[in-house]
């Protein structure tokens, strides 16, 4: 996802109050840490709401209407990893 890409902005704009006394700059710094976290809140929750499966399946996901094959669960790879991996 494009969580760590926005996440990694903002990790670099919180370090222009240390670094940088431009003030064009500073001002861009506080708008891509404002902007870029509720970007990536965005997309948490969005990721969130597609994890609720109403059936109580924790390997589907709505958005896909049934199209993932048993392949792609998560528990099948754990099964097939042999992992003890907590769900």
């Amino acid at each position: 996802m494009r969580n760590p890409h926005h996440q990694g902005a903002v990790a670099m704009a919180r370090r222009v109050p240390i670094h940088v006394q431009d003030p064009p700059v500073r001002t861009r710094a506080e708008a891509i840490i404002a902007g870029q976290s509720t970007e990536t809140a965005a997309m948490q929750a969005r990721l969130d709401s597609l994890r609720h499966v109403p059936n109580g399946d924790p390997d589907g996901f709505p958005a896909l209407h049934g199209t993932r094959n048993p392949q792609q669960s998560d528990s099948w790879m754990r099964e097939r990893m042999n992992c003890r991996c907590a769900s």
